[in-house]
């Protein structure tokens, strides 16, 4: 008895630092990303923005390791650890296929384009990483679940996916990438906010935003929002309030 009561009192201590090494680093992370994005948009030049554009990269790459660390030591299975190094070999593999794109085509901003798109490819692996086991099991659901948008079923790999479609009269490709800060429960409904865009969009032309609901394995779509892009998200009593700029949706649930 005195054994298994050890035990318990073990993993409550190890639970709660662990807990608190997960808050301060989390706070950490939010302090360097608002200065990374102040830089970001204080720039005028094109030199500028691709520097800055360089070091959200930067920033995000250092919180990468750190995130990957903590999760690392905070994950007693073995298989659960190979999983988690096998997702960051994988982003390893896209961000160099991020690096590698042909620039030739892309413009004076195609630097800046490909270094954001590198920066939030790892933010988005820096959130799952830090996730908390409840959140990491809402995650996996919608992570690896089935898109239905405009009539396509879309499989999604670790919240990413791209697809083709035709907007304007013209055949494009699209991507979508979700991130696990826009997923939450509403009455034991899963839901998220996402986007959908062409890779290294520079404007919102093609660009689309959306409430989508998991329901047995499918992601629907709740709502298709009247903006383009938002910058953050609350909930609200039966709705969420979804902002742009000085403009804001409210979305009944």
């Amino acid at each position: 008895m005195l054994k298994k009561i050890t035990t318990a009192l073990l993993s409550l201590i190890f639970a709660l630092l662990s807990a608190g090494e997960r808050e301060e680093l989390l706070k950490t992370f939010a302090r360097e990303n608002a200065a990374a994005e102040n830089t970001f948009q204080s720039a005028m030049t094109t030199i500028d923005l691709t520097a800055a554009a360089g070091n959200c990269w930067q920033v995000a790459e250092s919180q990468l390791y750190r995130a990957l660390d903590y999760k690392l030591r905070h994950t007693n299975d073995a298989a659960a650890r190979r999983q988690i190094l096998k997702e960051f070999h994988q982003l390893s593999r896209d961000v160099q296929q991020i690096y590698d794109t042909p620039r030739q085509y892309m413009g004076s901003l195609a630097g800046m384009q490909i270094y954001h798109s590198i920066a939030m490819a790892m933010q988005q692996q820096i959130e799952v990483l830090m996730l908390t086991p409840d959140q990491e099991k809402r995650w996996q659901k919608i992570a690896y679940a089935t898109l239905i948008l405009d009539g396509k079923k879309i499989a999604l790999q670790y919240g990413k996916a791209d697809f083709n479609t035709v907007l304007y009269n013209e055949k494009l490709t699209l991507q979508v990438q979700i991130f696990p800060k826009n997923i939450f429960t509403y009455q034991n409904r899963d839901l998220v906010i996402f986007r959908t865009d062409l890779p290294f969009s520079g404007n919102d032309d093609f660009s689309s935003v959306y409430l989508g609901e998991l329901k047995s394995g499918q992601l629907h779509i709740h709502t298709k929002c009247k903006n383009p892009f938002f910058t953050r998200w609350e909930l609200a009593k039966n709705s969420v309030i979804i902002y742009y700029e000085a403009e804001k949706e409210v979305i009944a649930l």
